[in-house]
Order: C-alpha cells, then sequence, then structure tokens
C-alpha cells in the first residue's frame, strides 16, 4: 500500500513535467495530478481549499479537460489536461455504468512541487462531479471508445490558445467537496 502525506516525498510517477494529468477511470481511480515547480501561498490557498470549476471538450475523438483552481477573488490557475480513455490498457480501464442518474465521479487532486528533488506532496483533495457532469463525460467516454479518427487536428487548434481562454468557450461547473 501507498501512503501519501502532504510535506512528504510523492511516491507515485509525476505523469506531467509540468501543469495538470488527469488520469482517470483506471483500476487505481480517478487522479488529477496538478504539477507546478516552487508552489506559492496563494497557488497552495486555491489547490487546498479554494473552489474548484472544470469543464471538458470532445469533438471526434478528441477530449480536453480544463480545470480552474480559485481563491476568494477568482481564478488563480486554470489547466487543460487531454483525455483519452482509449490509452489506457483494457486490464486496467473501469468503465463506471451510467444507469443512476445521481452517481458522481470522484476524482483525487495531487497537487505535487516539482520545484525540489524529490518532488514533494503539497495537496491532497478529493472532489466530485456533479451527477450531469459525471453522466456527460461517461457518454463522452463511450464515444471516444468506439470512435476511429484521433482528434489530432481539433487538438492543435484547441492547443493554440491559453486555458483560461478555452475555459471562457465551455460550461463550468464546481466540484463538490
Amino acid at each position: 500500500m501507498i501512503k501519501l502525506s502532504v510535506g512528504q516525498p510523492y511516491p507515485l510517477k509525476v505523469i506531467a513535467t509540468e501543469g495538470a494529468a488527469a488520469e482517470f477511470l483506471t483500476d487505481s481511480g480517478n487522479l488529477l495530478q496538478v504539477v507546478m515547480p516552487d508552489i506559492v501561498p496563494v497557488e497552495l490557498f486555491a489547490l487546498k481549499k479554494g473552489k474548484i470549476k472544470a469543464g471538458f471538450m470532445y469533438q471526434n475523438g478528441a477530449m480536453l479537460w480544463i480545470f480552474e483552481f480559485c481563491d476568494k477573488t477568482g481564478p488563480v490557475l486554470t489547466f487543460d489536461a487531454p483525455f483519452d480513455a482509449r490509452l489506457i490498457p483494457r486490464d486496467r480501464l473501469q468503465l463506471h455504468n451510467i444507469d443512476n442518474a445521481e452517481q458522481r465521479l470522484a476524482i483525487e487532486i495531487h497537487a505535487i512541487d516539482t520545484g525540489q528533488q524529490p518532488p514533494i506532496v503539497k495537496a491532497l483533495r478529493l472532489v466530485t462531479l456533479s451527477p450531469a457532469m459525471t453522466r456527460s463525460f461517461l457518454l463522452a467516454v463511450q464515444e471516444q471508445m468506439a470512435e476511429t479518427q484521433t482528434g489530432e487536428e481539433i487538438k492543435r487548434r484547441w492547443y493554440a490558445s491559453a486555458p483560461h481562454q478555452l475555459a471562457k468557450l465551455i460550461k463550468l461547473e464546481t466540484f463538490g467537496q
């Protein structure tokens, strides 16, 4: 069993060099890694206690999540994180049943400071998607799994914009605590 503790070295593989990485729907759960060097107090507050808003874009096999971490005045950090369920090995993929209209997908957030080696855990949070967003995401994943296109052109178009600009183009929902 792996133990995570704030202020201690991060024992898992750091997926991204900087930014956010969505590792959802796996046999180990739904993980959002937020990786940054030298996290400052206002960022740490937003990661630990601030409101978190999120949404995703999906088109022709391409999916991109947008996450806003806020303090009391508004967004402090905005990240994008691509997600492609087709890249998860089949033996690790955990698709959830969408028959329950009140189901909420739980997401573990690990905030990791890479300003020192080894990387240090700065914040741990568990949040949930709304039932509507859970259902929308899981339906989009089912569509993605059946899609033969990779959506590379769409992703290039999305990546041409900064995450805070993309956040203005979609409906962001506040995560539950």
